[in-house]
């Protein structure tokens, strides 16, 4: 509300300057600059003030909207920066994840085996998007995220070197389900 009533001042007090203007010019006598060009350039003047006063609010507004949208996805991640818990960060889990973010499709559907620590699985979902988490009624998941314990599964296809399974680093893998 402060900003409508602050342009309604400015807009108010353009239109008293204006008159000012033309009835100053009518009593100075100065009739060699026609009153339209006295009033064109007072409000010339004046938005040019008006600018320069917002122009600091203006590109605060503008670059926090630049922020925002440009990291938007470092917002979604911002969670395996911190932990409301007082755990300590897992950095090597943060590393997996920013791994797998970059392997999954587009619209790819997952399952996270299970695991404890940080970040917990919201953070997850969020950081993975696009890419969606198996749910009840959903597609088939056709990935699987170990970060931790490795189901026996996972293991048995490590074992052998299975090709759709891709290994981060011990304990870490991405697992693509076939069938």
């Amino acid at each position: 509300m402060g900003h409508v009533l602050t342009l309604l001042l400015e807009v108010v007090g353009v239109a008293v300057l204006v008159g000012a203007v033309t009835v100053g010019c009518r009593y100075a006598g100065v009739h060699s600059v026609p009153s339209r060009v006295a009033m064109g350039a007072t409000i010339a003047v004046l938005a040019c003030v008006s600018a320069l006063a917002h122009v600091r609010h203006t590109s605060s507004v503008l670059a926090q909207d630049r922020t925002d949208s440009v990291s938007a996805q470092a917002g979604l991640e911002h969670c395996f920066d911190e932990s409301l818990s007082g755990a300590p960060i897992d950095i090597e889990r943060a590393r997996f994840m920013a791994w797998v973010k970059r392997r999954l499709p587009p619209g790819a559907v997952y399952v996270i085996a299970p695991y404890a620590g940080t970040p917990d699985a919201w953070c997850l979902t969020t950081a993975l998007l696009p890419a969606l988490p198996a749910g009840p009624g959903a597609a088939r998941p056709g990935w699987e995220i170990v970060a931790g314990t490795v189901p026996a599964d996972v293991a048995a296809m490590i074992a052998r070197h299975d090709p759709t399974v891709q290994v981060f680093a011990p304990g870490y893998a991405l697992a693509k389900l076939v069938g």
